[in-house]
């Protein structure tokens, strides 16, 4: 070995509490901002074999509302495309003698997908609430009834944001690719046909051929959630739907779909990892609603935070379906119960087919934040520098094991303070100017700094003049050791 390289090295060992101590006085803590997230998830780039009970990632779908303020505030400066979702909302048509009651597609509900530092958002606003019922008679400015939306705290007139992450599917069998959401992504109705007539219809309302969640599952949420490289992959399923009491004669022809929901018959299949009876506790079969679900009106239980989700298969009346009721009761049951196919506060919980199931990725935690040095972010704390100072900060994601840990560094002016890639920080001119640390989901962390001319012949504090020094041996170091 060369002696340059000996005493290079020696030196390396020799200097590395230096180093440690650079960190300490030449970086400065700027914190951590987090979304509101129970479970976001991205992907890793490594395949592995599966099986029942575990969870993987696929497709984007909006999920998780938006709170940090800084990235509210870029979203609300975006210029939007509103579209209506087209729910249903009561009309009354004719003369006054001879009023007629109709459902018609209402625009009180809208929405625009838009794009912030690569990333995709959901924009949400409503001028009324949702009511629980497809057929209620009126939808109010005002939380009356039973209103879900209300008690998930969104309310009227307000816009949220939901940002479309991967979809955690959990896998119920590997050997057909069987897969179901891990989490409720909707609160839609198993059947809003606006034209349903029980006197002349030729099927029940509880038919999941005809009924118009099958036709939301295999469009709206198929083109939303899957690229077109997503869809190629979905198998097309084959599916029997039978009624749950044999003295009837509900259920309906085989369908053929890409996009369906489980039946009673598979949530008590224990080759899937559920339970054997109904009527008995199976805590696989528990699961909870997305914020964008409980924007969309998913009824929460207010004790557990779970919630109720549908399946397709006829319960005993003819406009009613069963459904898993998640909710913990005093005998700590959780079973298969009935509800009415026209109710909007039930989860939809999606489930598919994947072809070559072992491609896919390993569901993973996304990026929720950025950590410098431990410390809350707050931009409305100030800090101190110099004309001329030097700050090195280092960023850390978090968690620390997730898919991407790159950051990119940004100045809100750089004409008062400039920021290279590498997180050092230059301060120009005196004023105030923000430092952004931003991961490649969107998520921003900012340190706010004052800066300030110095007085002739001032130096600064002692302190001030230590993490200059310091910090200018730690940039002649790393140029040294890379």
């Amino acid at each position: 070995m060369k002696r340059g390289n000996i005493m290079k090295k020696t030196l390396k060992r020799l200097l590395s509490p230096m180093l440690a101590l650079i960190m300490i006085f030449g970086s400065a803590a700027v914190g951590a901002v987090t979304e509101n997230s129970s479970n976001p998830l991205t992907t890793q780039a490594s395949a592995a074999v599966y099986s029942t009970g575990s969870t993987v990632a696929f497709g984007e779908y909006p999920q998780e509302r938006v709170t940090d303020e800084e990235t509210l505030k870029a979203l609300d400066s975006i210029e939007k495309e509103w579209k209506s979702y087209g729910y249903l909302e009561t009309f009354f048509v004719g003369e006054r003698d001879e009023l007629k009651r109709v459902l018609l597609p209402s625009d009180y509900m809208k929405y625009a997908d838009i794009k912030l530092n690569g990333a995709r958002y959901r924009a949400v606003v409503f001028s009324k609430y949702k009511d629980n019922d497809v057929n209620a008679i009126f939808l109010s400015k005002e939380p009356t009834g039973e209103v879900s939306q209300y008690r998930n705290g969104y309310f009227v007139n307000t816009v949220y944001y939901f940002k479309y992450e991967p979809i955690k599917w959990r896998v119920l069998d590997a050997a057909s690719g069987f897969l179901v959401t891990d989490r409720l992504v909707d609160s839609q109705p198993f059947d809003a046909k606006a034209d349903y007539d029980y006197e002349t219809s030729k099927y029940y309302r509880n038919n999941y051929e005809q009924s118009s969640l099958r036709k939301w599952l295999n469009e709206e949420f198929y083109n939303v959630a899957f690229s077109s490289d997503e869809q190629s992959k979905i198998k097309v399923t084959h599916l029997e739907t039978k009624a749950m009491y044999k003295d009837t004669d509900f259920g309906c022809a085989p369908t053929d779909d890409k996009v369906f929901i489980l039946s009673a018959w598979d949530l008590i299949n224990t080759r899937y990892g559920f339970g054997p009876f109904p009527d008995t506790i199976s805590k696989a079969r528990w699961t909870s609603g997305t914020d964008y679900a409980k924007c969309q009106g998913l009824k929460v239980d207010k004790d557990y935070g779970r919630s109720n989700y549908m399946t397709r298969t006829p319960s005993y009346e003819d406009d009613e379906i069963c459904f898993f009721n998640g909710k913990m009761h005093e005998n700590a049951y959780s079973f298969i119960d009935e509800l009415t196919v026209t109710r909007t506060c039930y989860g939809v919980r999606p489930a598919i087919k994947i072809k070559g199931l072992s491609s896919l990725k390993e569901a993973q935690p996304a990026v929720r934040g950025v950590d410098f040095n431990g410390k809350t972010a707050n931009s409305s704390i100030q800090y101190e520098a110099l004309v001329g100072d030097q700050v090195w900060l280092r960023a850390t994601p978090i968690p620390n094991n997730a898919a991407d840990t790159s950051i990119v560094w940004s100045s809100s002016d750089p004409e008062i303070a400039t920021v290279d890639q590498n997180g050092i920080v230059t301060m120009k001119k005196s004023g105030r100017v923000k430092i952004y640390a931003t991961t490649p989901n969107g998520i921003s962390a900012p340190r706010l700094y004052n800066v300030i001319q110095n007085k002739p012949g001032d130096r600064g504090t002692i302190s001030e003049q230590l993490r200059s020094f310091y910090f200018k041996i730690g940039i002649f170091l790393s140029k040294i050791f890379g």
